[in-house]
């Protein structure tokens, strides 16, 4: 990359705090960019936030890109088989999430019976990015890639729009009728308190300017709004175990990586109230097969983890860490929280 395609940063993006070399030479997990790049990590105690360095262009992003999986158009599979998975799901969103779609106590019980692995139900909550039913509310989803989720809350009764950066993703979203615009959340301009709900689901590690999206959020939230946010956790035991091997640093795209306490601090600086923050097993077994791919010569896709005996091992590494995380709370996959705009504000 030539000095004209990057900016290096090397104080903390997030408190200003002095950068010191964690990884040195990362290249892309899944093989789709090509290039090596540093990650420095913050030393301002008790900061400790992970940014790529030189961060690239908007251009060299541009690149990073292409052939991401959110371009994937959304599987429309109609047998049996899935009609009889999503009965069940269903029954388990209705127990779990109070939503008015589970039919009997035999659905309801059925739904908690499948989703009895830890991990299956992270799976199932992360789907709904924790929403409870609240009929007719207005949600916005940014970086809402293909509109999996989005199409997912909106027919479950959330009055739902999305955005994202992406022209491809935003394409593949549209050919399922949501209402999904191509853009930047301040190029787009929505009017001031327009949303109850806004959902950043790992989107806040690829932006290089988090502070100036956080405050754009709050200026479209309604008071008392909330803001729902998913994002990779440093204090991961993945992370922990397998360092620059670890496939939530996902070099070029992931350009600051968060701990609790960079994540709090970024939250309450651009003037939410946290009303709750914790972690998760979710994608505990994409990050071990992740790995595992890695360390055998082969290329790791996102949403595909292998043979049979590897998505069985993935899904045990993912209770394993379950388990771990009812002692070290904070030491999950998946950093998340729900903030809201204060309604005094």
């Amino acid at each position: 990359m030539s000095d004209s395609e990057v900016t290096m940063t090397r104080r903390c993006p997030i408190c200003n705090g002095t950068g010191e070399l964690k990884y040195e030479s990362v290249s892309d997990p899944t093989g789709a960019a090509e290039g090596e790049w540093d990650y420095l990590v913050c030393k301002s105690a008790p900061c400790g936030a992970l940014w790529l360095c030189p961060q690239p262009s908007a251009s060299e992003l541009e690149k990073a890109y292409v052939g991401y999986f959110t371009h994937e158009a959304k599987q429309r599979k109609d047998g049996w088989l899935i009609r009889a998975f999503h009965y069940v799901r269903d029954g388990y969103y209705a127990s779990r999430f109070g939503y008015a779609i589970g039919g009997s106590w035999a659905q309801s019980i059925m739904g908690n019976l499948l989703y009895l692995h830890p991990g299956w139900r992270a799976d199932a909550d992360f789907g709904l990015m924790y929403l409870s039913d609240q009929q007719e509310k207005e949600l916005l989803e940014i970086g809402c890639g293909n509109g999996a989720a989005l199409g997912r809350l909106v027919r479950l009764g959330w009055v739902g729009c999305g955005m994202d950066t992406d022209p491809q993703a935003v394409a593949q979203a549209r050919l399922s009728g949501l209402q999904v615009e191509c853009g930047t959340l301040e190029d787009l301009g929505y009017d001031a308190e327009r949303f109850d709900v806004v959902i950043i689901s790992h989107v806040l590690e690829h932006t290089g300017e988090p502070e100036n999206l956080l405050r754009e959020i709050r200026r479209v939230l309604k008071k008392g709004g909330k803001v729902v946010c998913a994002t990779p956790n440093l204090l991961a035991f993945g992370h922990t175990l397998f360092r620059e091997s670890w496939l939530n640093l996902d070099p070029p795209r992931h350009l600051i990586l968060h701990n609790p306490n960079s994540l709090t601090r970024l939250l309450v600086e651009t003037g939410y109230d946290i009303s709750k923050l914790w972690t998760t097993c979710r994608y505990a077994n994409g990050v071990w097969t992740a790995y595992w791919a890695r360390k055998s010569g082969c290329v790791f896709e996102v949403g595909r983890e292998g043979s049979v005996f590897r998505r069985i091992t993935g899904r045990f590494v993912q209770l394993v860490e379950w388990v771990a995380i009812c002692y070290w709370r904070m030491r999950g996959e998946d950093l998340c929280v729900v903030a809201q705009r204060p309604i005094d504000s």
